[in-house]
């Protein structure tokens, strides 16, 4: 991690030094120059990157539009070169908006720190807008955003103790709401689900399979997590399985719904109270 953010500031550097040389010379020179080929530059720079982008989606666009199947199409790599699109590519258009259109203030270390900034993410912009079209996008930096996104997502803090876990795990194979055949196996997820709901992440594919309704499953849910902090439905489909089934997030909150408005307590849920009565 500190080796990854050194690279980050050094490659920062590299790239900001330069264009406060390059921005304080040409505005020092001559504001009118400045604007010329900068301007100039960055609108060139902008058709040739959008034209790019027309040339690769124009068809699969079409294809699109009137149903027809995307020859070609790789969600996958094409998905996330769009997504960086829609971000960098405007934030390019706002600093070259910011160089041909603002005046200059008169005062060059205020020019310098009024254009600077604006060339220095043009340029951050450009430099990623042309990532996406590397090879190594799709085999490096694709799985990289990827693993972050998930470990980031994947973090709930728990206030369980480890034998209070062991007591809701053994809770459930009591009343038959887990179930094993393997008594190996079975001591091997009581020890995953200790380490998972101690640590606060979750695993790679759902392991827990419980079998009660979805109904009552949000009533367990919603017992379990009056200990946990972030423990989320989508990340609560990532843990658990129902009859076998994944979890749809979707289904957990309207059935909530319904719990509340339309139903008494059922005798599972009586069984739930009864497992977490044991940890309390």
């Amino acid at each position: 991690m500190e080796k990854s953010n050194t690279k980050i500031f050094t490659s920062t550097l590299l790239i900001l030094l330069p264009v406060i040389f390059y921005t304080s010379i040409t505005l020092y020179l001559n504001f009118t120059l400045f604007v010329w080929v900068t301007g100039i530059s960055m609108v060139l720079i902008h058709l040739f990157y959008i034209w790019k982008l027309i040339k690769r989606y124009s068809i699969w666009y079409t294809d699109y539009m009137f149903d027809e199947k995307m020859v070609g199409f790789r969600k996958k790599v094409e998905k996330p070169r769009i997504f960086f699109y829609s971000i960098f590519w405007p934030l390019m258009c706002l600093s070259t908006y910011v160089v041909c259109v603002l005046s200059p203030t008169g005062t060059l270390w205020k020019d310098v720190l009024l254009f600077a900034p604006f060339v220095f993410l043009f340029i951050v912009g450009l430099l990623i807008l042309d990532l996406t079209w590397k090879k190594r996008f799709e085999n490096r930096y694709i799985p990289l955003v990827k693993n972050t996104l998930n470990k980031s997502q994947k973090k709930f803090r728990t206030h369980y103790t480890s034998e209070q876990l062991e007591k809701i795990f053994d809770g459930l194979l009591e009343y038959g709401f887990i179930e094993y055949m393997d008594l190996e196996k079975q001591k091997s997820h009581k020890e995953q689900f200790v380490v998972f709901f101690g640590k606060g992440t979750t695993p790679s594919s759902p392991l827990f399979d419980l079998n009660f309704p979805v109904i009552d499953a949000v009533y367990f849910f919603d017992e379990l997590n009056n200990k946990i902090d972030g423990l989320s439905y989508p990340k609560l489909a990532k843990i658990f399985l129902i009859n076998g089934k994944a979890i749809k997030p979707g289904s957990l909150r309207s059935s909530k719904s319904i719990s509340k408005n339309s139903r008494s307590k059922s005798e599972i849920e009586y069984q739930i109270d009864g497992i977490f009565s044991k940890i309390h």
